[in-house]
């Protein structure tokens, strides 16, 4: 079981209270094993490596758990202090965790990475998170308590690409790489490697598409569905991931600042609609590339 350390040094006083004896403390690490203990500083890591804040990962436990913080209270409001996850979303955040801790196992075993470890691990986790927009399979992962080969075979190339390009990318800049580490224009340089999962990856991704969600064409007998590209799951995703109080932040900015053309601002109107559902309604492949297209505009002009 993983054990979850609400404050500093909770875990050795539990295993201390718990392990009167040594045949207790026995049982308490099988039960309990240290290296499945995780703090509230490691949950914010495992979780903006997720979303896609490496370099805010970067900048330190401090910082990075305050931009946690920030998200959760955006989507949720004010918590209680009693509040607790669900079950089920206490075993995707672990899930997120095993995916951070094994691509960092992956790269601290590779002999050509020889510095900056955790900051490749954080890159590494975070570009294999937003290149698959989110779709990886958290369920299967806890269930496994592992990630797939696929996905590690395809961490243990990525992260390697992921050091040199840090390197160079700091020499062309001529900043301090601890500096680079740190900040979002490297996070997009990132994203713009040419680094694509593999199909043996993409057939482990969750589909957005419910089964019968677009019927049959007049002219062909498949279903659209079955038509649909990786990136049209992926964008379907990207905008899924936004509720509908950001679908109107963007709509607003769109319009006001005049950033979005008219079939762009109804097609945002039209997702904030879907998002206000419940997303029982999935975005068509068109809108969806809309919708991605606007989610990056927005993301680099610091409106989400």
């Amino acid at each position: 079981m993983w054990f979850y350390e609400r404050a500093r040094g909770s875990y050795q006083t539990a295993r201390a209270r718990e392990g009167s004896t040594d045949a207790r403390r026995r049982a308490f690490d099988k039960k309990y094993p240290s290296h499945q203990r995780f703090t509230k500083e490691d949950l914010a890591k495992f979780d903006n490596c997720w979303r896609g804040y490496p370099h805010i990962v970067n900048r330190g436990g401090q910082k990075n758990f305050t931009q946690f913080m920030t998200i959760i209270k955006q989507e949720r409001g004010e918590l209680s202090e009693n509040w607790e996850p669900s079950p089920e979303e206490c075993r995707r955040y672990i899930a997120r965790g095993i995916l951070f801790r094994d691509v960092q196992r992956i790269v601290k075993a590779d002999e050509t990475i020889t510095a900056y470890r955790i900051n490749v691990t954080t890159f590494t986790a975070s570009l294999l998170a937003e290149k698959s927009a989110r779709r990886i399979d958290l369920d299967t992962i806890w269930k496994r308590q592992q990630i797939s080969e696929a996905l590690a075979e395809t961490a243990g190339l990525w992260c390697r690409v992921v050091f040199k390009e840090l390197l160079k990318y700091a020499q062309q800049q001529s900043v301090h790489i601890d500096n680079v580490l740190k900040s979002q224009a490297c996070w997009q340089h990132m994203l713009s490697l040419d680094l694509r999962l593999p199909a043996s990856v993409q057939r482990e991704l969750l589909s957005v598409v419910p089964p019968g969600a677009f019927p049959p064409s007049d002219t062909n007998p498949d279903r659209l569905a079955d038509q649909i590209s990786n990136q049209d799951h992926n964008n379907m995703a990207r905008c899924m991931e936004l509720n509908a109080a950001l679908w109107m932040q963007v709509v607003a900015w769109g319009n006001g600042q005049g950033q979005l053309t008219t079939l762009q601002l109804g097609v945002a109107t039209t997702l904030a609609s879907y998002a206000a559902q419940g997303w029982t309604r999935t975005p068509s492949p068109k809108q969806a590339k809309h919708g991605a297209t606007m989610i990056e505009a927005a993301r680099s002009a610091g409106i989400i």
